[in-house]
């Protein structure tokens, strides 16, 4: 952050080097905050997820960003059930044998595990474009909620 005139600084943290503020700012507010990402949090349960972030909390994870990782997987799970929904017997079970892992993670609300097994998955069962569409996916939560992915 390079400027923070007209915000409230709740916490500061920092990954791998990257400091993240996470201020407010009134609704009426023509000052928006300034730096190289900015990300605007919606509602006060956005919020609360952004709190749980581990960057603020001495490396453990709140109940907020716990949430909205429950709630994340299930989105992905979802997804994960339409992609196979259209395929034969015998290649959704190949499929779903591929994304055993993964499923496991996505049950137990493991995002970071559930991305990473994803992505360690054969392409010749998963597709690089199907890999590609749910690592957008994966991506918009990440940036939404940042994390250290090594």
């Amino acid at each position: 952050m390079t400027d923070i005139e007209g915000c409230s600084l709740f916490k500061t943290g920092s990954i791998a080097g990257d400091t993240y503020d996470l201020v407010k700012t009134s609704v009426e507010d023509t000052v928006k905050p300034q730096g190289e990402t900015c990300i605007e949090y919606q509602d006060a349960d956005e919020v609360r997820g952004a709190l749980g972030l581990t960057m603020y909390n001495n490396g453990l994870m709140g109940a907020g960003i716990l949430a909205k990782e429950l709630e994340f997987c299930e989105f992905i799970s979802t997804q994960l059930r339409a992609a196979n929904s259209g395929l034969s017997i015998a290649a959704g079970d190949a499929l779903f044998t591929e994304l055993e892992a993964t499923s496991h993670a996505v049950s137990r609300g493991l995002v970071n595990i559930a991305w990473s097994r994803f992505n360690m998955t054969n392409d010749a069962i998963v597709s690089p474009t199907v890999k590609a569409s749910f690592n957008a996916l994966f991506n918009e939560f990440f940036a939404k909620y940042p994390r250290d992915l090594s």
